[in-house]
């Protein structure tokens, strides 16, 4: 039974040739952009997941009120680093990354 099952989608997809490349190049490129965007979505989630220590792992930046609004900024002064490590005592160590032309400057104490 399950025999003429094939033998009609067969002789079906032979009939209709330009619908059924039609519908298989739908269905792959569907399949890829879904697939993509899953492997995207992944990666987003899994970003900063290499820290076993993540909770507790903290970025400062800074609020700035001017004449447009409220301006967001990921970076601080230089100083305020050295200043929280000494002030308060949660706070175990600090690293500091400076955006150069591009590069990515990242230093651990004088390393």
């Amino acid at each position: 039974m399950i025999i003429n099952y094939f033998k009609t989608a067969w002789r079906n997809l032979i009939r209709n040739r330009f619908y059924t490349v039609l519908n298989i190049a739908g269905l792959s490129i569907g399949l890829s952009v879904f697939i993509l965007v899953l492997l995207f979505v992944n990666h987003e989630q899994s970003y900063d997941q290499w820290n076993a220590q993540l909770q507790h792992v903290y970025r400062v930046g800074v609020s700035e009120e001017t004449e447009n609004g409220i301006e967001k900024s990921p970076s601080v002064q230089y100083p305020l680093g050295s200043f929280l490590q000494s002030d308060c005592p949660e706070v175990e160590a600090i690293s500091r990354t400076r955006i150069n032309f591009g590069e990515t400057i990242v230093q651990i104490e004088n390393e």
